[in-house]
């Protein structure tokens, strides 16, 4: 209907608005485009995005159509976890990029208490983009355990998560929200008395101290041995693969590595290389390896 009075053209039973790559859905199924062309903001709309793969759903949204190909708003959007619980969202800015692709950023604060899933929380920023299904995290994760001899620091990590089995990246060198270095593994002492002892994305002692053996790759729970792992995907998996791998039992406290073990010794033209299984016992502070060890060094022929 046109107000020519007013000039205002009035649209109800809108089922949707293609814009862009979403499918724009008024709350109201009313339109309204006045002067210049410039259309009423929608509230309480609902997003889909993109209109092709239909990953995401933005509900709440206040939308302003611009163009064709353009729009901006806000929104809300809910994060499913393996338990089908769903955890709200709020994305400050739904905007459209250069490819006329819907992209949305949302903030989650600390106290908000967000789980990736019931082994994970979670407080930083969240990335939407449309093309992709999983969301983008960069922030902070911190694991669930009962240990007391092991601190629940947080871990700064930027990543995509699939909530249906979640990966988080473990990089070579962590510090917490501090900036004190954090590690996951089993650590020799630089200084006199020379001791070893447990970290798992906990605070080392110094920095300075050396890796019996440490975690890189990937952070995930397995649920069936009730364990955090850290190592590549593909040994996650399939445990007897190369590589080094190092978990923490979250019943009895136990950090378990396999793989190279470090003893920290210089022998000049002696190279040694340990392989095997550590176990650190947080409780009694004890650290216990089997471990087959390979020797190269210089052997006079004669001697043979």
């Amino acid at each position: 209907r046109y107000d020519l009075k007013r000039h205002l053209i009035t649209a109800n039973e809108v089922q949707y608005i293609q814009v862009a790559d979403a499918l724009v859905t008024p709350d109201s199924m009313r339109v309204r485009i006045r002067r210049n062309a410039n259309m009423d903001p929608l509230t309480n709309a609902t997003i889909t995005a993109n209109y092709v793969t239909k990953y995401h759903t933005i509900v709440n949204a206040t939308v302003n159509i611009a163009a064709r190909r353009q729009y901006s708003g806000t929104g809300e959007i809910d994060y499913v976890d393996e338990n089908k619980k769903a955890f709200r969202i709020r994305l400050q800015n739904v905007n459209v990029d250069t490819a006329y692709q819907t992209y949305a950023r949302g903030r989650i604060l600390e106290d908000e208490q967000f789980q990736l899933s019931p082994a994970f929380d979670f407080f930083g920023e969240v990335l939407l983009e449309a093309s992709s299904k999983e969301l983008a995290f960069t922030g902070s994760t911190r694991i669930q355990h009962g240990c007391s001899g092991l601190e629940r620091n947080w871990m700064p990590f930027t990543a995509r998560i699939d909530p249906q089995e979640i990966f988080i990246p473990v990089g070579d060198s962590l510090a917490d929200a501090s900036g004190s270095a954090i590690a996951a593994g089993v650590f020799l002492t630089a200084d006199d008395p020379f001791t070893t002892y447990g970290t798992f994305l906990s605070r080392k002692r110094e920095k300075k101290d050396d890796p019996v053996i440490a975690g890189t790759g990937l952070l995930h729970y397995d649920k069936g041995s009730r364990a955090y792992v850290i190592s590549n995907k593909d040994k996650i998996r399939q445990r007897d693969l190369p590589g080094d791998l190092v978990s923490v039992n979250v019943d009895d406290c136990t950090i378990s590595g396999d793989g190279r073990i470090r003893t920290g010794m210089d022998l000049g033209r002696v190279e040694l290389q340990d392989i095997g299984t550590l176990t650190y016992d947080a409780a009694a502070g004890r650290t216990a390896a089997k471990v087959v060890m390979l020797a190269d060094f210089h052997f006079h022929d004669k001697a043979l």
